[in-house]
């Protein structure tokens, strides 16, 4: 389960990082934002962020039936400080840089809905994510489909994320 939320924050990166300044400038237009000068794609307002992660599918080639058990929902709760919440793409969404071995093939991000795929060949093993949601500043919800291996290795799943803002920062889970 973590591995894959470190996959969607590869993936957010990817989505993020493919528009260029007229591509974001653009978004920033049609989502009402004309003063906006810099890259504002991923805005979320600071506070205190509950995020969820539902593993919906699991699948193996050549197992029978549904060999994988069933996972239930994780549910973390995270404090997006102010300083944070101007910067999303270094860290909040993004979940870090995009790994090493992994390259965008396409993205968009505009207009309150990300879709992005990109590959990846960590250990010489090869996958595949596409991701499809919506955001705003204060919720997002997506769903990400990965397929990892080849051949008669391959691993699909479907992995729906939620995020919302709660309200205010609580103490204990400031940065």
């Amino acid at each position: 389960m973590k591995r894959a939320i470190i996959i969607l924050g590869a993936a957010m990166t990817a989505a993020c990082s493919g528009q260029t300044g007229d591509e974001v400038a653009e978004a920033n237009a049609a989502a009402g934002d004309p003063a906006a000068d810099g890259p504002q794609i991923l805005a979320m307002q600071p506070g205190q962020w509950e995020v969820t992660a539902e593993i919906r599918r699991m699948e193996a080639a050549n197992l029978p039936g549904n060999a994988f058990p069933a996972i239930q929902p994780t549910t973390t709760s995270h404090c997006i400080t102010p300083e944070l919440a101007a910067r999303p793409l270094d860290g909040i969404m993004a979940g870090g840089a995009m790994p090493q071995d992994c390259v965008s093939e396409s993205n968009h991000v505009a207009d309150g809905r990300i879709r992005a795929t990109f590959s990846c060949a960590q250990s010489g093993v090869p996958s595949r994510t596409t991701i499809d949601g919506a955001f705003s500043p204060t919720n997002y919800e997506m769903t990400m489909n990965m397929r990892i291996g080849e051949g008669e290795s391959v691993i699909n799943s479907e992995m729906l994320i939620r995020g919302q803002r709660t309200g205010d920062c609580q103490a204990s889970t400031a940065p």
